[in-house]
């Protein structure tokens, strides 16, 4: 196949144009060519064309489902051109949403199809870097893959639970790998509780839990020292890893806020990750980590200020969807009512009582597509909307304050906070503020909580915490 013909094609799989830049990447790539040969030729730098290209392997993977590289460009998507006569399957049936080009005597030259969708599970967990439900929101993505390309950089993602950030996370350690990083995963809600009982146990159960996971031939033991110190110990230990190779090393934590239980033994082991990163302002060594934390602001042992995240490095919160990013996810479910005149007031509606929440969205139109009528989605708070309401009520009853304030604010009127209620509720997702008055961010919220605030604790805990069918009808 000549250079120019594989353009239209990587534009098919991507279902966007490419830019000048990514059309300078394929094309050498497809012609077997190395970056500097790339740059040599166009005058383009070449770390400019490996950070362009590790991104779109990058997309290109998550479209086709498939890992893409510079090397397998050509190998994965040669095959598919054929004369006219024959027809092109999809590269990867796991990825549906991706519409190729069948020509073939009995269809239109050109002509788009679309292949039919799997299964629709239940909304639950991280979404695979596959799956044609996770959607952009601009500008979160770009900078967190913008960020991990900086030398020795600290990279926060933050948002209340289910709001997509281990899905987030899972796309940039991707893109991490497609520039060439060591990837080191750890999540600390593997470690057991009594890990948490002090600093030297945590920090012994992430130094090891970080050589396991890479593989490393570091010894935990011969770099621990008692007269030293926990902190000092870790850095000496991350430092003989840091040393193994010339790769930058993504170091990712995930459920960050699992280790506020104590403030003591939270405050020093944000303190050891701060130290980590200051050391590579003036440490080529240490430059080479990549540093990514995630955490979730509405997880009670978070709310306490006391072990709030370090203020340095780049904080992302994800926010909510926009109105047309809530449609797009409609469009992923293949509902036909997205784009009916005759449902927006309705969908519309819908939008505004969830506020825009990533998971509630996901579970209305789940619910939809299994069936359910749109006029019903209003009785929701008994429905699949129950255990989500539920679990941020029992959030919130256990921290006093919060609860204080939240009952100013439930009203709906619009109320003055002091800035410590703010952002506690703030982090609960609770609450947007608008001219220095603070209001419930959506009515499902308010109504809900308006209706538990003089039930009983035990008897909304009892509800929270017995079996619950997500399957239920609506």
């Amino acid at each position: 196949m000549a250079d120019f013909s594989c353009l239209p094609l990587v534009q098919r799989a991507l279902q966007r144009s490419l830019t000048q830049l990514e059309r300078l990447v394929v094309r050498g790539a497809w012609q077997g060519q190395r970056y500097g040969q790339m740059a040599q030729a166009s005058g383009y730098g070449e770390e400019d064309l490996k950070q362009v290209g590790a991104q779109l392997w990058a997309e290109l993977s998550d479209k086709l489902g498939t890992a893409v590289t510079q090397k397998n460009l050509r190998m994965l998507l040669g095959h598919t051109v054929a004369p006219a006569s024959t027809k092109v399957l999809p590269l990867f049936t796991a990825r549906p949403s991706v519409a190729l080009v069948r020509t073939n005597a009995n269809t239109e030259p050109g002509r788009v199809t679309t292949w039919p969708p799997g299964r629709v599970d239940f909304p639950s967990g991280p979404l695979p870097l596959t799956s044609r439900f996770y959607i952009n929101r601009p500008p979160v993505e770009e900078a967190a893959l913008a960020e991990i390309t900086h030398a020795g950089c600290l990279l926060y993602i933050k948002a209340p639970r289910r709001y997509g950030k281990t899905s987030l996370l899972q796309r940039v350690i991707a893109y991490g790998e497609a520039l060439g990083y060591r990837p080191c995963q750890i999540d600390l809600q593997e470690a057991d509780a009594t890990v948490f009982n002090n600093l030297d146990a945590l920090v012994r159960w992430f130094c090891r839990r970080m050589v396991r996971t890479l593989g490393s031939e570091v010894e935990v033991n011969d770099h621990w020292d008692l007269t030293m110190g926990s902190k000092v110990n870790a850095g000496l230990c991350l430092q003989s890893i840091l040393a193994q190779s010339d790769r930058p090393l993504l170091l990712t934590i995930n459920a960050l806020e699992q280790g506020f239980a104590d403030p003591a033994i939270a405050r020093d082991f944000l303190s050891m990750l701060q130290l980590w990163y200051e050391r590579s302002k003036g440490d080529t060594l240490w430059q080479r980590l990549r540093l990514v934390l995630v955490y979730s602001t509405d997880y009670y042992r978070a709310l306490n200020l006391e072990t709030a995240p370090l203020t340095v490095g780049l904080s992302l919160r994800l926010p909510s969807f926009t109105l047309n990013q809530f449609l797009a996810l409609g469009r992923c479910y293949e509902l036909p009512i997205i784009d009916s005149d005759r449902h927006r007031p309705a969908l519309e509606n819908l939008y505004r009582l969830i506020a825009g929440h990533p998971y509630l969205a996901s579970l209305s139109f789940y619910a939809l597509a299994e069936g359910q009528q749109l006029p019903n989605l209003s009785a929701l708070v008994n429905g699949i909307f129950r255990s989500h309401l539920q679990e941020l009520w029992v959030q919130l009853r256990q921290n006093p304050a919060a609860l204080a304030a939240w009952r100013r604010v439930m009203d709906g009127t619009g109320v003055p906070l002091n800035a410590i209620d703010t952002l506690q509720l703030d982090n609960l997702g609770l609450i947007r503020t608008e001219a220095g008055l603070t209001y419930p961010i959506c009515e499902l919220y308010r109504g809900f909580f308006a209706a538990q605030v003089n039930r009983p604790s035990a008897e909304v805990i009892a509800d929270f915490t017995s079996a619950f069918c997500p399957r239920c009808k609506i």
